[in-house]
């Protein structure tokens, strides 16, 4: 035994310890093996606020003082608050006499005509005459905006069909044309109904005068058999003339 033990000498305790201490190091790092980090995921956005409630009808004549001889059910009125505010106060300053309002919320066409009138005096003859006003908003035969107003003129009623762009107080309304008779020819849907009867009217500027004459006799016929339209009593006019020529509402009398 002393022999083996004298032949451990300082240099083997030495490496007998490097040795140990190298394991130990080994033992170490394995145990210290960090693990994957885990991906955690992003939670989505969130979803965009709901738009705003639509203003009714009623809420939108108090608030904003609209005349009551401005009439527009709910079912026929535009699908959005601004819109609709636009459309009320269009038709609210016809009712009023209100031709500066009037005349800023159209295109620059119908302005020049509505300037020309209020400097002949016909407007304010015209717009007082103004007893209420129907109106209701549909599409046009290619899909624009349009409100289609029946004007209560003294025992008249009087027809005008507008396109309208634009919201609030930013909204332009343009007049279409209105055929003669037009209250007395409107059907059905009474906006799909002038378009229908428009396209007539501008085919008719193809046809040779000629045939032109049979075709007038027969409409004159068949407007005499048919009586007053599902508007209301004929508002005057007659003759037939070209598309564009017609009245503007009471205005254009």
């Amino acid at each position: 035994m002393m022999s083996l033990i004298r032949r451990i000498t300082p240099d083997c305790l030495a490496g007998l310890l490097v040795m140990s201490l190298a394991v130990g190091a080994v033992s170490t790092l394995a145990g210290c093996e960090k693990e994957p980090e885990k991906q955690t995921k992003k939670a989505p956005p969130p979803p965009p606020p709901p738009p705003p409630p639509i203003s009714s009808v009623d809420d939108l004549m108090s608030q904003m003082q609209i005349d009551p001889a401005v009439r527009m059910a709910e079912e026929n009125a535009p699908a959005t608050t601004d819109e609709r505010r636009g459309v009320l106060t269009f038709f609210d300053a016809w009712v009023r006499g209100d031709h500066q309002t009037v005349a800023n919320m159209l295109g620059a066409a119908d302005r020049m005509e509505i300037q020309t009138m209020v400097q002949d005096g016909q407007w304010a003859e015209a717009t007082s005459d103004i007893d209420a006003v129907d109106i209701r908003v549909g599409r046009s035969n290619r899909g624009e905006n349009c409100v289609l107003a029946i004007y209560e003129v003294g025992f008249g009623f009087q027809p005008q069909l507008w396109r309208f762009s634009g919201s609030g107080d930013m909204m332009v309304f343009e007049a279409v044309a209105t055929p003669p008779n037009m209250v007395d020819r409107l059907t059905g849907d009474h906006i799909v109904s002038w378009w229908e009867i428009l396209n007539e009217e501008e085919a008719l500027w193809g046809v040779p005068d000629d045939d032109l004459g049979d075709i007038l006799a027969e409409e004159d016929e068949e407007d005499g058999n048919a009586g007053q339209g599902s508007v209301g009593p004929a508002s005057g006019g007659g003759g037939r003339k070209a598309p564009g020529d017609g009245r503007r509402g009471p205005a254009g009398r």
